[in-house]
């Protein structure tokens, strides 16, 4: 924010009646805890480290809200219902060698963004390994897509 930092506009608004009721989120970059303990005096009610995932996200808020949620049918993919690593290694290797060479550099920005974009342009031709490489990234297993995307023999 050009004019003033998230701690100034939480310090603006908690000064107001209805700011004093109103549940404050932390979200940083920082990854150790001595951070949260210096931001006390906010009167945070929850606190998510980057990069997060959505659930910890509504986790977060259903926990300061007392809410739970109610899902849909369908059931969530997950790595258990699909691919083994050789399999995986064999699905990439039929990817375009410019796709696949993408792919790798937004694994190594951790640009998640671009990475989901370059997953759903496969989804029509590859669905199973659309959804499985979209577990992967959300789940933040750059490591693992790293090492999966680099088997690809690019010529």
């Amino acid at each position: 924010m050009p004019l003033m930092d998230g701690y100034e506009a939480t310090r603006r608004i908690k000064a107001t009646e209805k700011g004093k009721l109103t549940p404050f989120i932390a979200l940083t970059a920082s990854s150790f805890e001595v951070d949260w303990k210096n931001n006390a005096g906010f009167n945070f009610q929850g606190y998510i480290r980057k990069p997060f995932r959505e659930s910890d996200l509504l986790g977060t808020i259903g926990n300061i809200l007392g809410i739970k949620y109610i899902y849909g049918n369908e059931t969530p993919f997950t790595r258990e219902q699909h691919l083994n690593e050789d399999e995986l290694a064999r699905e990439i290797s039929k990817l375009p060698n410019d796709l696949v060479l993408k792919m790798q550099n937004a694994v190594a920005a951790a640009d998640l963004d671009l990475l989901i974009n370059l997953i759903q342009n496969i989804a029509s031709a590859h669905p199973g390994l659309s959804k499985y490489m979209s577990v992967l990234a959300n789940d933040f297993d750059f490591d693992f897509l790293k090492k999966m995307l680099i088997k690809k023999e690019i010529r």
